[in-house]
């Protein structure tokens, strides 16, 4: 639910019909955060199963990348390197995908969030979760 809500990539405002959320006094919070923002979707099952078969196979094998931890971090990198916007902005940090401790993925989220909404994380920014 909370993707086909927040996601940019996600038409499913008719699932929603009906619900309370789409109420008259609901209406204007609704639309106003509806499919408007990236989100990352993580199927852990299926991220198992990969790290499973990434661990068993000496040649798809990354230096560094050898526990879950680091191969959940490594496969969100490379999915956001798809696009092209994260890519720019992963490609300029010298810390996005290294092992160090002061890195993680959360790091290079927040660099992406300040170049492309500078108002990110500020109160009153009108972003989910943060007070208006």
């Amino acid at each position: 639910m909370l993707l086909a809500y927040y996601s940019k990539a996600y038409a499913g405002q008719h699932i929603f019909d009906g619900l309370k959320i789409t109420d008259e006094d609901n209406r204007d919070s609704y639309l106003k955060h509806l499919n408007r923002y990236d989100v990352i979707y993580l199927d852990m099952n299926s991220l198992r199963v990969k790290y499973s078969e990434y661990a068993k196979d000496e040649a798809l094998q990354v230096k560094g990348v050898t526990a879950f931890a680091d191969y959940l971090k490594y496969a969100i990198i490379e999915d956001l390197k798809e696009n092209a916007d994260y890519a720019v902005v992963i490609g300029k940090s010298r810390k996005a995908g290294k092992k160090r401790p002061d890195c993680s993925i959360e790091g290079s989220m927040r660099i992406y969030q300040r170049k492309i909404y500078p108002d990110y994380g500020r109160v009153g920014s009108g972003f989910p979760g943060l007070p208006e």
